[in-house]
Order: C-alpha cells, then structure tokens, then sequence
C-alpha cells in the first residue's frame, strides 16, 4: 500500500505560461514575473549556490545579471561562477562589491538548461531577518543573438 498521510507544503508563486513574456526579468519586485529557479527567494536574496531554470534558444543567447553583493570587510571583490547542469561550460566573473552588472554567453540548446550561480561567501542578513545570503539578484535579461 501507499502512505496515506496528508501532507502539506507552501508555494510561493506558481504561473504556468506558454512561453516567455519578456526576455527581461525584476527579481527585486516580489511576484514579479521571472525565470523558474531554487534558492533564490521572492525579493531577490541569493543563497551562495542557487538556479535557475533557463529556455531552450535556437541561437546563442547573452545573459545579464544585476546583483547587490553587500560589503564584507575583508572583501572587495569576488568571482561569481556560472556553469550549465551536465556540461563542462564553466565561466567566471570578477564582482567588485557593491551593485553591478555582469554578463555570460551560452551556446544554442534545442532543450532547456539549468544554470548554476554560485557566490563564494554567505553572510547573515540582519535581525529580524537572518536568513543566510549571498547576494541580491535585481534583474536578469536574455539577449538571443540573431
């Protein structure tokens, strides 16, 4: 037999869309549309490795990230690393502390990919938050090139 257990979970913004109304997107607006991902939370706050679930592109496709990476004392700059699930494409971005932009280019793909971003350090948020974070992810934009 099965578990007939009921159980319970919360979600916090579920949208099912045909395809993508837009190739930019506001992570710091919470509800805002945006790209499926995991540990990225609703305003936009980072865990140090998170996802995110990117569509198939016919062409190579640049993405921008904005992100806040608040300053740490002992650091003024790190690397940000991006690599796509199952493949050896790894690219590295210095990051100086602060807000800025960074961008990474990504072959075609006939499939969905899922990239990972990961940021070296965590750091607490301040009280009555203190979630463990990373940084802010603002906003992405996919740029496909023709």
């Amino acid at each position: 037999g099965g578990d007939d257990r009921p159980s319970g979970g919360k979600i916090e913004l579920l949208e099912i869309i045909s395809r993508l109304p837009s190739q930019d997107f506001n992570y710091a607006t919470p509800g805002a549309t945006r790209l499926a991902s995991a540990a990225i939370d609703q305003d936009g706050w980072m865990r140090g490795s998170s996802t995110l679930e990117l569509p198939a592109s016919e062409t190579s496709t640049r993405l921008s990230f904005t992100l806040e990476l608040p300053g740490i004392p002992t650091v003024a700059e790190t690397k940000l690393r991006f690599q796509v699930a199952g493949s050896d494409l790894v690219q590295e971005q210095p990051f100086k502390i602060g807000t800025s932009t960074v961008s990474i280019q990504l072959p075609p793909s006939a499939t969905p990919r899922t990239l990972r971003i990961e940021v070296p350090q965590e750091f607490t948020l301040p009280a009555p938050d203190s979630r463990p974070r990373a940084g802010r992810l603002l906003a992405i934009k996919l740029a496909p090139e023709a």
